[in-house]
């Protein structure tokens, strides 16, 4: 005797299964609350059978379509969906595959031990790491740290060799740029940074901005050599970066290059790759007219670029500091717009009634309380992009490359 049940007609019958690796794991880092509104309802929609283009799921959820494809690339990065090409050169046309997160499951820490306890002692006892726990815990929102995160601090600092200075830079990155202060998720980013070697907020504020523009360039130049479609490989990434950093090219004279010297080539890394190669040995030999690495204009121009995101990060962070210290109301504004885009992600996933009022009234809050901020700031005297990442070029936001097509800047002079 076979048992079968009537398939509901209406997807709003039916329940869809949001696993709890997503809820707990990837939930509360995500960097903006529209993303958890692209995955879950993407997910409706794979398991109902429905099939949608990005711009039809854009315009159900009411999203620009740059969100839902910012959504899938973050979705990318995390390993929980895998983007599948379609058209090769056009990076919006891709499928999108959900990949089965109980494969990706995170291996729990074990249960404290009697030598942890003792560790937690003795880092409780500790002045300078208290001093450090306090100064963190502060910038985390939180009257203090507990014994288990101090003893975390001291693991940092004394066997990966993070700097004081950078576990201070650490939780204010991740709290003025991802939103998460969480001492787990801070590990992540003081361990690649111990492994960088650096040591200061100057050193962190330079290979941010470093960091920022050389993976624009990754995208800008697998585009110019007709591998857009292509995710960057470990190995082209170590070649890209000898480029930029031995060679000591700047990223539009490659991209120029590229684009000029590669079509029609059968392997356009390979070629330029060779070309690139046989300018630095020209140099080196003593020739003349090469224009590689070291080429005072390269090297100078690369560096002023570097030198100028360096300054207006490190601008954007001074004018934060000022207007807290002045006015720090501004402060808890901005810790209350964090804690209510939380709410609408939370909100997304939950089965509450009225969901759409709630959102509504969350989307309401956001904007008083932006107003609320806007006046704030007015009233202590700044304006209301004070506090805004500034660049001296936007076209290109000083990477010497246009935002979108790969060109030259204006900015970018001749050597």
């Amino acid at each position: 005797m076979g048992i079968s049940a009537e398939a509901p007609k209406d997807p709003r019958l039916e329940d869809t299964p949001v696993s709890n690796i997503f809820l707990l794991d990837i939930l509360p880092d995500l960097p903006d609350g529209d993303f958890a509104r692209v995955y879950v309802y993407a997910l409706m929609c794979v398991r109902q059978g429905i099939f949608l283009t990005h711009s039809e799921l854009a315009e159900r959820l009411a999203l620009p379509v740059d969100k839902v494809l910012a959504a899938w690339r973050y979705f990318e990065g995390r390993r929980i969906v895998r983007k599948l090409p379609k058209t090769p050169g056009d990076e919006t046309q891709f499928d999108v595959e959900f990949v089965d997160l109980r494969g990706l499951m995170y291996a729990k820490a074990a249960a404290p031990t009697e030598g942890a306890a003792a560790a937690a002692k003795a880092a409780l006892g500790d002045e300078e790491l208290r001093r450090l726990g306090e100064e963190v815990a502060k910038i985390a929102g939180t009257p203090s740290f507990g014994a288990s995160d101090i003893v975390q601090i001291r693991k940092w600092v004394e066997e990966w060799g993070a700097a004081p200075e950078t576990v201070v830079c650490a939780f204010r990155y991740g709290r003025d740029v991802k939103g998460v202060t969480r001492t787990n998720y801070i590990a992540k980013i003081v361990r690649e940074w111990a492994d960088k070697g650096l040591r200061t907020e100057d050193e962190v504020a330079a290979w941010l901005a470093e960091s920022d523009a050389r993976h624009g360039f990754y995208k800008d130049i697998m585009e110019a050599l007709g591998l857009g479609f292509k995710t960057v490989t470990e190995a082209e990434r170590k070649v890209f970066d000898r480029w930029l950093d031995t060679y000591g090219y700047a990223p539009a004279e490659i991209l120029e290059k590229a684009r000029e010297k590669t079509a029609g080539a059968a392997n356009a890394l390979k070629y330029l790759d060779g070309i690139l190669k046989k300018e630095q040995d020209k140099k080196a030999g003593g020739g003349k007219g090469g224009t590689g690495a070291g080429g005072g204009g390269m090297s100078a121009r690369a560096a002023h670029y570097r030198d100028v995101q360096a300054k207006n990060r490190a601008e954007a962070e001074a004018h934060r500091a000022e207007v807290y210290a002045a006015a720090p109301a501004v402060k808890v504004l901005d810790d209350e717009i964090i804690a209510l885009n939380m709410e609408q992600v939370k909100l997304v996933t939950s089965s509450a009634k009225n969901k759409e009022d709630a959102w509504a009234r969350l989307e309401r809050s956001i904007a008083a309380k932006a107003s609320e901020r806007a006046a704030l700031l007015e009233k202590a005297g700044f304006a209301a992009d004070y506090t805004d990442l500034k660049y001296d070029c936007r076209k290109c936001e000083d990477t010497g490359v246009v935002l979108g097509s790969g060109a030259s800047c204006d900015c970018f002079l001749p050597a």
